[in-house]
C-alpha cells in the first residue's frame, strides 16, 4: 500500500525539520509581501497533499494531525532540494 510506504519511511527519518524564520524588523515591506506570499503557496500546497493523503487511507478521520505533519514535511524537503 503507498500511504503505508510513506509512513514506514518518514517515521524512520530521525531528523529535525528547519525551524522558519521570521523576517527581521528592518526587512523591506516587498520582502515581507514576497514571503507572505510562498508562505500562503506552501500552506495551499501542504494543505492539497495532506488531503490526499486522508482520501489514500480511505477517509477515515482522526489522523488530520499525522496527515499535515507528514505533509508538511515532504513538501519542505521537496522545497529544500529545489532550492
Amino acid at each position: 500500500m503507498k500511504l503505508k510506504n510513506t509512513e514506514s519511511r518518514f517515521s524512520e527519518r530521525k531528523e529535525a525539520l528547519p525551524v522558519a524564520q521570521s523576517p527581521t524588523p528592518a526587512a523591506s515591506v516587498s520582502k515581507e509581501k514576497t514571503h507572505d506570499s510562498q508562505a500562503g503557496a506552501q500552506e495551499a500546497r501542504i494543505r492539497e497533499l495532506a488531503y490526499r493523503l486522508y482520501e489514500e487511507r480511505g477517509r477515515r478521520n482522526g489522523n488530520d494531525v499525522q496527515d499535515w505533519l507528514e505533509a508538511e514535511s515532504i513538501i519542505r524537503e521537496r522545497d529544500k532540494s529545489a532550492a
